[in-house]
């Protein structure tokens, strides 16, 4: 509950305010509803009918158990060209992680692209079984999942007009451990960043490694979208007992680092060339290098040309790629690993991709361990001295 509500005070007293066809928002939630119910006379299969027109009766209920009925529905609708999100979704904009924010994106599927996105698919338990932590904390059996390649055509509200690379739903670990997931990459949103990349190259990067980045920086990008999204986000278990409210503010800030650290856990694998992910002709050390510095950089500081000065890191995958590179430059063998000045310009250097994907590791199996017993005090230490 309260997903999709605000709480005020009336005269002294809390009451709720719900998003539904008769409560808040009532004026907007009605269109939204009259366009859902035009796009069913256009439904490319039963699956889809019932995906949209549980949505609708969510609408006019606002009740969060319709919401799951719909995220049920919606993850079943896997055999169609159309995708869609349409809700209140995501709550990176909440400090607790409670309220969402409205979020809609229409497009339809790259078969060529999806056709490489499902050879992660194929190959899911050998990424399960092969995640560096406890047993106990993996699937026995990775199924459900679903995974494409975008092509976006509309987007509104909290996605519009700045789009992730990826997406990864329903949010419910419930509804994932029972009836799976769908992934997407979105394609024509990860080419179009390519007009600033010379600039950047130049200016954050040591020469070294220019010529490594120009040829795969794409490529890496990509594949670490559908790696955090299919193999990060998709994998894993909570031990019985356990929840993930039980994270409340630091949950999305852990399962993103999580999900970012099984793509680069997996990144320098050479059995990602053997199962076709990879093209032949790719070299994954060079690949995997372009990747882990290009990250590292990012996390460290180039991100922090988005944010004012003096200001914390606040937004959860800003703190979550900050720690994940914090932390990794803090334990990091100084020879092998770390920020260096230069020409009166900081830099980072990686010179043993063995040693970056091992510590990689290491930190997933220690986020991965608090993830899935819920030691929200480990979290919330970990955040605080990495990530903000």
């Amino acid at each position: 509950y309260g997903f999709n509500e605000r709480l005020v005070k009336c005269n002294g007293e809390i009451k709720r305010q719900v998003i539904s066809a008769t409560g808040l928002y009532a004026e907007y939630v009605q269109k939204i509803i009259i366009e859902l119910e035009n796009a069913l006379e256009y439904v490319e299969n039963d699956k889809q009918n019932a995906s949209i027109s549980s949505l609708i009766n969510f609408y006019q209920t606002g009740d969060a158990a319709d919401f799951d009925t719909h995220c049920i529905n919606w993850t079943k609708d896997q055999d169609g060209d159309i995708y869609f999100i349409n809700g209140l979704i995501e709550s990176y904009e909440d400090p607790l992680g409670i309220g969402c924010t409205f979020e809609s994106i229409v497009g339809f599927k790259n078969p060529i692209q999806t056709a490489k996105v499902n050879k992660i698919i194929e190959n899911i338990q050998w990424f399960e079984n092969n995640l560096p932590f406890d047993k106990k904390f993996k699937k026995e059996k990775a199924s459900g999942l679903s995974a494409s390649s975008l092509t976006v055509i509309s987007m509104a509200g909290d996605t519009s007009p700045s789009l992730p690379l990826g997406i990864n739903l329903p949010n419910s670990d419930w509804i994932r451990a029972k009836h799976g997931s769908k992934s997407v990459n979105l394609a024509n949103v990860s080419s179009s960043r390519s007009s600033a990349e010379k600039v950047l190259r130049e200016e954050l990067f040591l020469p070294q490694y220019h010529s490594i980045l120009e040829k795969y920086s794409n490529i890496t990008s990509t594949l670490h979208t559908d790696l955090h999204e299919i193999a990060g986000h998709g994998s894993g278990r909570m031990v019985d007992g356990h929840s993930t409210e039980d994270l409340k503010e630091c949950y999305s800030i852990i399962e993103e680092c999580r999900a970012d650290l099984v793509a680069l856990y997996f990144m320098a694998n050479p059995k990602l060339r053997e199962f076709g992910i990879y093209d032949q002709d790719v070299n994954v050390e060079e690949a995997a290098l372009a990747e882990y510095v290009n990250y590292l950089t990012n996390g460290s500081f180039s991100q922090l040309r988005r944010i004012e000065l003096g200001n914390d890191l606040t937004q959860a995958h800003f703190r979550n790629r900050q720690l994940i590179s914090q932390w990794i430059l803090e334990h990091a063998d100084k020879d092998k690993i770390a920020m260096i000045n230069k020409d009166g310009k900081v830099y980072i250097e990686v010179n043993d991709i063995s040693h970056a994907q091992e510590l990689f590791g290491k930190l997933l199996s220690i986020i991965q361990e608090i993830k899935s017993t819920a030691q929200i005090d480990k979290a919330r230490d970990l955040i605080q001295k990495y990530g903000t």
